[in-house]
């Protein structure tokens, strides 16, 4: 089971995205949240396998979210953005977004990206 953390402040656009995830592949085990501080709280309670971030939150910004949550442990990270200027790219990938998904989307983007972003976490993952 891939446990799946989405963070939009747009809860309809959260909540969407969550059941076209889970209608595609029933693996996954998803929690939604609208903002940074709801974030930390659900990743604080249980450990997740791939963020799914929206840039943009009224608290903060996906960017700093991803450096706190990464300070706690390492986790695969997709941005969900209207913003994809070459700059903003690069701001992403400094962050440790390993990749991006410009809004609006279709679902074959974001599974497609997904399984490119687990596959590269998995292959790289460090054993203890």
């Amino acid at each position: 089971m891939t446990n799946i953390l989405i963070v939009d402040d747009h809860t309809d656009s959260a909540l969407m995205l969550s059941k076209m995830l889970s209608c595609a592949r029933g693996e996954y085990d998803i929690v939604t949240s609208g903002s940074c501080r709801e974030a930390i709280a659900a990743v604080q309670k249980r450990r997740f396998n791939l963020l799914l971030c929206d840039i943009g939150l009224p608290d903060g910004d996906g960017c700093g979210l991803l450096k706190e949550v990464l300070a706690m442990y390492p986790i695969p990270a997709i941005a969900i953005t209207g913003y994809d200027s070459p700059d903003d790219l690069q701001l992403y990938r400094q962050a440790g977004f390993k990749d991006h998904v410009v809004k609006p989307f279709a679902l074959k983007a974001i599974l497609k990206s997904i399984d490119r972003v687990i596959a590269a976490f998995e292959e790289n993952a460090v054993i203890d």
